[in-house]
This record gives C-alpha cells, sequence and structure tokens, in this order.
C-alpha cells in the first residue's frame, strides 16, 4: 500500500511544521507514503522526508528560540524585491540536504511554485532540489523571488497549496492531503502568558540600531514607524493576506481533485513567521493524525 500512497503537504509558513508530526505519528500507525509533493513549507519538509531527513529538520526546528530565527537564519535587509534576501535559507536547505537532487531522493517527490510574471503554476522535478525549494518557499512581499536565468518565481501556494493533482499524475493510487491553511485566522494567541516580542519589533530593534550610527533627518520618522501599534504590521498584512488566498485558492483545487482523507491541524492561530513555536506546531500535527486514527487505518492500514 505504502508505495501508492501519495501524501501532499500544503503551503503555510510555519505553520507547516504541523506536517513534521504528522509524518512520524503516520509512521508510527505503520503507514508511509512512498510519493510525496509539497507546496511552500511543504515542499521543504517534503524534500526532508524523501531524502531521509525529517529527524534533522524536527531538531532544528525545535532548536530555533525568536532570536536565532531572526538574526542566523531570516537574512533582514532593505532588499528591493522582500524584506528577506533568502540566502541564509539557501545555505540551510544545502546544509541538510548536501547535493540532493529530485532523482537521488528515496520518494517520488515534485514541488510547486509559481511564475511572478505569467501567474503559471510551475511544477518542479528534476534536477537539484534546492533551487526548486527556494522558488517554492518564496513568499511574496517577505522573500525576495527566486530566480534562473529566464524567470522569477514566488510562493507556490499563490496557485496550488495542496498539490494532489500531482500525486494522481505521478502514479498514487490513494491519497492524504495535510491543510495546514483549513478553517479560520485566529489573530492573536491567548495562552494566558505573554508573548515573546513580535517578529517585527524584534527587526525593528536591530534596524533602529544601525540608524542611530547614522546622522539622519528621517531618523525619527523611521523609529517612530515601528513603535507599537493596535493596527496589524505590514509582515502581518502580508501573511493575512496570504492565508486568505491559500484558504480560497486551496477550498477550489480540493474540491477539483479531492485526497481520499483530509488532515487539517489545528494550527490557525499561527502566524506565518511563528517558526520559534515549533513544539507546539508539531504537536497540533501529531494530534491531528491521532485524532483520525480510526479513519486513517481503516482507509491506508495495512
Amino acid at each position: 500500500m505504502t508505495n501508492t500512497l501519495g501524501i501532499a503537504l500544503g503551503s503555510g509558513g510555519a505553520r507547516g511544521l504541523a506536517h513534521i508530526g504528522v509524518l512520524e505519528e503516520l509512521a508510527n500507525l505503520g503507514i508511509e507514503p512512498g510519493i510525496v509533493s509539497g507546496t511552500s513549507i511543504g515542499s521543504l519538509i517534503g524534500a526532508g522526508y524523501c531524502s531521509g531527513h525529517l529527524d534533522d529538520m524536527r531538531e532544528l526546528a525545535l532548536s530555533l528560540d525568536l532570536r536565532t530565527f531572526l538574526f542566523r537564519i531570516m537574512d533582514f535587509g532593505m532588499p528591493r524585491s522582500g524584506f528577506v534576501e533568502g540566502k541564509r535559507i539557501n545555505a540551510l536547505i544545502q546544509d541538510l540536504m548536501p547535493e540532493a537532487t529530485f532523482e537521488s531522493l528515496d520518494k517520488p517527490f515534485r514541488c510547486i511554485a509559481a511564475n511572478l510574471k505569467t501567474g503559471e503554476e510551475i511544477v518542479f522535478s528534476k534536477g537539484p532540489i534546492h533551487p526548486a525549494i527556494r522558488a517554492s518557499i518564496s513568499i511574496p512581499g517577505i522573500f525576495t523571488p527566486a530566480n534562473d536565468e529566464e524567470n522569477y518565481y514566488i510562493d507556490g501556494g499563490l496557485v496550488n497549496p495542496v498539490p494532489v493533482d500531482q500525486l494522481k499524475e505521478m502514479g498514487a493510487e490513494k491519497t492524504i492531503a495535510v491543510d495546514v491553511n483549513h478553517g479560520c485566522l485566529v489573530h492573536g494567541k491567548d495562552s494566558g502568558e505573554p508573548e515573546e516580542q513580535s517578529t517585527l519589533g524584534e527587526w525593528a530593534k536591530r534596524i533602529e540600531a544601525k540608524l542611530k550610527k547614522q546622522d539622519s533627518r528621517h531618523l525619527d520618522k523611521v523609529v517612530n514607524w515601528f513603535k507599537p501599534d493596535p493596527a496589524p504590521n505590514i509582515i502581518d498584512v502580508m501573511g493575512y493576506t496570504l492565508h486568505i488566498i491559500e484558504n480560497q485558492v486551496g477550498k477550489v483545487r480540493l474540491k477539483i481533485d479531492p485526497p481520499d482523507l483530509l488532515l487539517a491541524p489545528e494550527v490557525g492561530d499561527i502566524e506565518v513567521l511563528d517558526f520559534h513555536h515549533a513544539k507546539d506546531i508539531i504537536e497540533a500535527g501529531r494530534r491531528c493524525v491521532h485524532e483520525n486514527k480510526d479513519k486513517l487505518l481503516e482507509h491506508f492500514g495495512a
């Protein structure tokens, strides 16, 4: 069964860490998909799974606190096409899966990006893994678009958030879809404990420190722009906007190509760059599988 069972791992930024918990808990049930497709964060986790590096990804995710994520992994700056250059992310992918190609993976795998200029869905299935993942995870406005000699690529969640159709093209007879954008956004976390300082706030401190070293008439305006405000900041706006688009596009695509079983971890309160909440996000993926245990064993058990 496992060789013809496919799993589609959806987009969703940090919410996609739930895919790790899903895959590990499925394995505990004896269910190990043999065909994988992924979009955005789903492409990263999917490639890790297919290359045998899922454990490494989990350990890396669990080791991230907010400061490490911001200052060692995210190369924030003021580039022309996005807040994050993405060079550190690309280096991290190469460290996790050195010299990996689609052909060298243990399982058939495809990932999705979008052509920035044409809006065309781009399916990567050949050649080096690293540039394909970098293209697939390029959240508009946050990451600079990936590019080759001819095209610029952005997050595949804009065109195919949960790529079930690719599983069927690769020969899957039964399919599982993991949608981490299912349901409504929950703005803020009501855990009863103070939330860590926001991603933008931490970044703002770093920029302010740099600006103070310069003699600029516009410094006060820049600093005031970053002060706390009840309105959502620009990264929140981009993250929420992408979530809305992925929700709507995902609903349509899942109706066109419905999976045999849809798993929807409860991670709606996780924002796009909340990778420092990895433990809770991964656990949500495990919990979703546990709650659907009977259905999973009925449909896909040995």
